[in-house]
């Protein structure tokens, strides 16, 4: 018979293990071009449907409901109708042709660029100055961080009939972002180990005109717009956008009320990871006569060179880790390194400059 404090000890580290703390890194996330996900959109959330408190803790949300429900497809920015305004996307997050989220992911961070919106009869092109801080790598439990970004929206008088040449809003917001939970949580898709991510941000308005040339200001918001948002992210695989997101306000008595969320119906399907995002350095940019292109691993395949027109100045086949591009036949200006797999599809690139 076990002894007690066998049983003690055993039961421990069996508790641990259901509440293991995880991280996450920018590989466990959006990596895999293609790859469609279906989100569905809770509405009247369910009084369960809470954060619940800091550290340890577990979260069934199995009682979240598809009042709504959209997709979000991953793409290389290039294959999108406005990659030119973010050439420092990395790949873009699009809602079945009407909305476009550019983003950049680096090995440190993942920053929001700016938004695309589209309906039948207009562009809405909402750019981050700076660009935004989603999250920070790696998301660990205790990590956080706070910046300043300002979300611009200006829009065209004529457009909306307005006697002003044109409008613009100006959103500075200010976040605090904190992972200050961890545990498992259960939603109709399945059950998974999280990191839960709090982001408080205070917002102001800023509202200008544009008359004969001159901009002025139209109205400014004296008092900030405080909002709350928790995201859930985990590294398993499939799992690659928050499980779950809720969206909500601080009443009177400083509790939180979800006015609305988001979730996950189901992980990304193996077999739609068809095409995943290849990582490499150019070096040097800008280059003269040579340009080094170094993969993080072994990759089989091609690299183009394009110009900011569209035309192919350069092939070649690659298989290595590391090749050198003769650039003397390639004019000066702005190009766009191009890797394609050896089925010919488009799985990396990168922008670079020759200089004389």
């Amino acid at each position: 018979m076990k002894n007690a404090s066998t049983i003690f000890i055993s039961l421990f580290f069996f508790i641990g293990a259901l509440h293991a703390q995880i991280t996450v890194t920018s590989d466990d996330v959006y990596d895999y071009i293609g790859g469609t996900y279906q989100i569905a959109r809770d509405t009247l959330p369910d009084a369960s449907i809470l954060p619940g408190e800091v550290g340890s803790a577990t979260w069934d949300f199995s009682a979240l409901q598809q009042h709504e429900s959209f997709t979000w497809t991953i793409e290389l920015p290039e294959s999108t109708p406005f990659a030119a305004d973010y050439p420092d996307a990395t790949f873009v997050l699009t809602e079945e042709n009407e909305g476009f989220v550019y983003y950049e992911k680096t090995a440190d961070a993942l920053n929001l660029l700016g938004i695309i919106s589209q309906d039948s009869s207009f562009t809405f092109n909402i750019p981050y100055l700076p660009k935004q801080k989603v999250t920070q790598f790696p998301v660990d439990y205790n990590a956080a961080f706070s910046e300043i970004s300002t979300q611009i929206l200006q829009i065209s008088g004529a457009d909306f009939g307005l006697p002003i040449d044109s409008l613009r809003t100006e959103t500075t917001i200010n976040r605090g972002v904190v992972v200050d939970a961890f545990g498992e949580m259960t939603i109709p898709g399945g059950t998974v180990d999280v990191l839960r991510i709090e982001t408080r941000s205070v917002s102001f308005d800023s509202i200008y005109t544009l008359t004969d040339g001159l901009w002025s200001l139209f109205d400014g918001a004296s008092e900030g717009d405080t909002t709350l948002q928790y995201n859930w992210v985990t590294n398993e695989a499939g799992w690659d956008i928050p499980i779950v997101s809720i969206a909500g306000e601080l009443d009177n008595t400083g509790t939180f009320v979800p006015t609305a969320a988001q979730w996950l119906v189901e992980p990304l399907i193996s077999s739609t990871k068809n095409l995943k995002i290849k990582s490499f350095d150019l070096f040097p940019n800008p280059a003269t006569k040579f340009l080094n292109v170094e993969f993080e691993e072994f990759v089989e395949g091609a690299i183009e060179v394009i110009d900011f027109n569209g035309k192919s100045v350069l092939q070649q086949p690659f298989e290595n880790t590391l090749i050198r591009i003769n650039l003397e036949c390639v004019p000066i200006g702005n190009f766009v390194l191009v890797f394609k797999n050896k089925e010919g599809a488009l799985v990396g690139f990168k922008q670079f400059t020759v200089v004389r």
